[in-house]
């Protein structure tokens, strides 16, 4: 999951590859580490859109492509969910600390 979430990856896909069940592969992952499998898929894409927005002045459309949302508004509504700001709201806000750090 960590080499391939930039990719439009899905749980019935990750299950079908391991020869899982998707219901079964995403109880045992939640049992195991306290997260749904779809969850951590978008952790993931959020964390590298986060370091993205920090470290380019890409647009929120290229950036949600390439960490693996194929719908920009669906990236920014899970980014808010996860991070409480939009993308936007967050490259404002941190992209100044990140400048007056270095």
């Amino acid at each position: 999951i960590r080499l391939n979430f930039k990719k439009n990856i899905r749980v019935p896909e990750i299950a079908r590859k391991f020869g899982y069940n998707a219901n079964y592969l995403s109880s045992v992952f939640k049992k195991t580490f306290n997260i749904s499998l779809t969850q951590y898929i978008n952790q993931m894409r959020i964390s590298a859109a986060k370091t993205m927005l920090l470290n380019t002045n890409e647009k929120l459309e290229t950036i949600a492509m390439q960490v693996g949302y194929c719908d920009d508004k669906y990236f920014i509504r899970m980014f808010k969910q996860l991070e409480g700001l939009t993308p936007i709201q967050y490259r404002n806000v941190y992209f100044r600390r990140h400048i007056n750090k270095e």
